[in-house]
């Protein structure tokens, strides 16, 4: 019985050994396992692609302007060698006419340059793509908020072509409202993601107490932007459905445009122009 026991105690621990080692082989692959990047590190990568693009283009351009000046610089060095040498021929048995002939030359490809190097413009920012929106954890300040605007956004592509038939006049009022007020709400939801993400990354210290602090300050914002936008995609839908089409477009699009245009003003009179963010 004994003998028993201390086989069954044997294979037990054998049995414990290999669970354990494999479980070690099993986070150890894990950790080592290349993780797939998310939508927005995709995202990023390219716009931060795209900026060390234009900044290399930039470079460039620098290069080229430097190397125009020094061709300008030697042209015009030329065309005053020459016109001293033609002066001096003047007044010497030397011919002079040569001398004039390089001078003005040189002072013609010297003007022409430094007409070129002043109208060549630099190489303009590329449009940067959109950082996705990822939607925040529901109880986090401006967690209702982000999903409102989310969905309130993804309309657009249905009733802006609906829209511009029934009337391009408000179609282009929408888009103008839209081109407006879209990076604005756009900025604000990627403060109060970065946020988010300071709080969950450092919890317990005062950067993540200022940091909750001032989300629900941003999502106060917020809030009155996604009912303002709201309203503008309840004005699209009304056009839609209206009868008298001439009517609703001062009555309900005139409205909900000047509530967003509102909007949008107040928050640059408080908080300045709106940046992308590159966080």
């Amino acid at each position: 019985m004994a003998k028993r026991n201390k086989q069954n105690e044997h294979w037990l621990k054998v049995v414990e050994a290999g669970v354990s080692a494999g479980l070690e082989r099993y986070q150890q692959y894990r950790a080592t396992r290349p993780r797939r990047p998310t939508d927005r590190e995709i995202v990023m990568q390219q716009r931060q692609a795209l900026i060390a693009n234009h900044q290399n283009r930039l470079v460039g351009h620098e290069r080229r302007l430097q190397r125009m000046r020094t061709r300008q610089i030697v042209w015009t060095a030329g065309a005053a060698g020459a016109s001293i040498m033609g002066v001096v021929g003047a007044v010497t048995p030397q011919p002079s006419l040569l001398w004039f002939t390089a001078a003005g030359f040189s002072g013609m490809f010297a003007f022409l340059t430094k007409e070129k190097r002043e109208h060549l413009a630099p190489p303009a920012m590329p449009e940067l793509p959109p950082l996705p929106i990822e939607p925040l954890p529901a109880g986090t300040p401006g967690a209702d908020e982000v999903a409102r605007w989310s969905r309130a956004a993804h309309r657009w592509d249905d009733l802006l072509p609906l829209v511009d038939q029934m009337s391009p006049d408000a179609g282009q009022q929408l888009r103008r409202a839209l081109t407006e007020v879209d990076p604005a709400l756009r900025a604000l939801v990627e403060r109060l993601g970065t946020l988010y993400r300071t709080s969950q990354q450092m919890p317990g210290t005062q950067a993540a107490t200022a940091a909750h602090h001032a989300s629900v300050e941003v999502a106060a914002r917020l809030r009155e932007g996604v009912e303002a936008y709201e309203g503008l995609v309840a004005a699209a839908a009304e056009l839609i459905a209206a009868p008298d089409l001439n009517r609703s477009v001062v009555e309900v699009v005139g409205p909900a445009v000047l509530d967003v245009q509102a909007y949008t003003g107040g928050l640059r009179r408080a908080a300045g122009t709106f940046a992308d963010p590159l966080y």
